[in-house]
């Protein structure tokens, strides 16, 4: 296995390559390092001091993990919750069909990772926790991934229903009978895989017409991750927003405070040359609204009825709102960790690149909230490539780092040039002008002792040269060939590494391997994550 920095590879924000390389340039934005005991210590203190409705939690999180998985796996992890030292390593994502990209799954079982890690060191419960983002509208987020087919080619799947198009929640949505279009088209284009019949078999019953995508998002994981200890959180769950009421609330009383923290916190991102992750918005409440089934941006107009009233009117009429409305409310992007972190006794977050830089974004909205920024941990990264393509790069002697860290159009001739090794042109010119020279001096020699010798030798040279053309001809039509089934190789070994010029984890879904090698690849990646997160690795499988 070999690692490789992200300050070689490209598309990584400057401030997460920082952060994991250069921690000292941007701990002002963050609440410790994670490299750092002391900072897991303060954090832990941070927890012992907090109030948290931990037996309201245990019976959330019991109804949202009771319908599939290990029953002792996870009574073991809701058991401690009850202990009032317990933490949360929590991550989460939106609910994509088979889990969305790879890195989805890479951030779950960071999660568990991290969990046992600070259980282990630190000798307190730390459990293992994914938020499972269903308040989200984006429905193509959800829907679409893509595979790579056996011929080589990356194709984008997409599922649609007849409300693809509707701004619905994706807690709303239900699997449909559509769905097995979808799975028709799968077992079209991969009946030839090993695992194809088997996983898609398997997948048909998880995606029954009539779930919703939390439910099928958990028992995929389940399925494929049984022994795996790791609990969900469905934010969507009313009795969720029940305990969310007073974020609610303050997120609407403090929406002029919100945006001046995050207007000043920017500023100091900005001023240190860091490229903001999210843009800040004015005038905006953080906070989406579901009317009539469709989430839009919460309007304040719909909170506050009556003008000009002292604070304690605005007060109630908050309060009075967000008691009527709190099942239909949710955070945004930005203040979504907050709502975690308000519940939760959380320690660390395991998140993306892109996350941690939206994070540096939020220290002050931390203060201003009085709820202790977690550590940011990242997330295991890596790039899988399986013997064959791994035997064809070693074949050609190029090292699979290069596809990593360069362009892949300047890559391809390059692995094109390696796979073929053969250039010819020059050879023949070599010996085009050999045999000119030697016919010349033959025929000089010839010119001397006989008139006749110096025709020979002139109809010899047309034959020589005309046989020599032709075997130049032959060569290069070889080379042609020799050519193409390099191209095709290389773009295939590029397609498996950087599909579509990115990188795999951010393309593929799970699926991709689970039809070429069943849950063998799924055990395989339950031990090849560790903790080991501050570069990326590249992994033979």
């Amino acid at each position: 296995m070999q690692s490789l920095p992200y300050s070689r590879m490209s598309g990584f924000p400057k401030l997460f390559v920082d952060y994991v390389e250069d921690y000292g340039r941007v701990e002002e934005f963050f609440n410790g390092r994670p490299a750092n005991s002391k900072s897991w210590l303060q954090q832990f203190t941070h927890i012992d001091s907090g109030e948290y409705h931990r037996e309201k939690l245990i019976d959330i999180l019991s109804n949202h993990n009771g319908e599939s998985g290990s029953r002792r796996i996870l009574a073991k992890q809701l058991k401690k919750f009850e202990d009032p030292r317990s933490a949360v390593v929590i991550t989460g994502q939106q609910a994509g069909i088979f889990w969305g990209p790879l890195y989805t799954v890479y951030k779950a079982i960071s999660a568990i990772r991290f969990a046992e890690y600070l259980e282990k060191t630190y000798n307190r419960p730390v459990i293992p926790l994914f938020w499972l983002e269903v308040d989200d509208h984006d429905f193509n987020e959800v829907r679409q991934f893509h595979l790579m087919l056996p011929t080589g080619e990356i194709r984008k799947f997409q599922y649609s229903d007849d409300e693809t198009d509707k701004p619905l929640p994706v807690k709303n949505r239900k699997i449909s009978v559509h769905f097995s279009t979808l799975l028709e088209e799968l077992a079209s284009e991969f009946g030839s895989a090993v695992n194809a019949g088997k996983t898609i078999a398997e997948i048909q019953i998880i995606y029954r017409p009539g779930r919703d995508f939390a439910d099928v998002f958990i028992r995929f994981f389940r399925k494929y991750f049984p022994k795996l200890p790791l609990l969900f959180i469905n934010p969507g769950d009313d009795a969720v927003k029940q305990l969310a009421k007073p974020f609610f609330r303050r997120v609407i009383a403090k929406s002029d405070a919100i945006e001046e923290a995050l207007e000043s916190q920017t500023e100091l991102l900005v001023n240190k040359k860091y490229q903001p992750q999210v843009a800040v918005r004015s005038g905006i409440l953080h906070l989406f609204h579901v009317v009539n089934n469709e989430r839009a941006r919460l309007n304040i107009n719909n909170v506050f009825k009556e003008k000009g009233k002292s604070s304690a009117d605005r007060d109630s009429q908050i309060a009075a709102f967000v008691e009527k409305e709190a099942e239909s409310l949710s955070p945004d992007v930005l203040l979504r960790p907050l709502l975690q972190d308000f519940l939760l006794p959380t320690v660390a977050y395991v998140g993306g690149p892109s996350e941690i830089s939206y994070f540096a974004q939020l220290k002050k909205v931390y203060s201003l909230f009085d709820i202790p920024m977690p550590l940011i941990v990242p997330r295991w990264s890596g790039t899988v490539i399986d013997k064959k393509t791994l035997s064809f790069l070693k074949k050609i002697l190029f090292d699979p780092c290069e596809l990593l860290t360069n362009d892949a159009k300047d890559i391809l001739p390059q692995m094109v040039e390696k796979a073929t090794g053969k250039r010819f042109d020059a050879q023949f010119e070599k010996t085009h002008l050999q045999l000119q020279s030697r016919l010349n001096e033959i025929r000089k020699l010839g010119g001397t002792l006989d008139s006749t010798l110096v025709s020979m030798v002139d109809k010899s040279e047309l034959k020589m040269k005309y046989q020599l053309n032709k075997m130049q001809a032959r060569f290069q039509k070889a080379l042609q060939a020799a050519n193409r089934i390099a191209e095709e190789r290389s773009k295939r070994a590029m397609n498996m590494i950087i599909p579509e010029n990115r990188l795999q984890e951010r393309t593929f879904s799970i699926l991709n391997y689970l039809f070429r090698y069943g849950r063998n690849f799924t055990r395989f990646l339950s031990h090849v994550i560790t903790t080991e997160t501050d570069k990326h690795h590249i992994i033979e499988y």
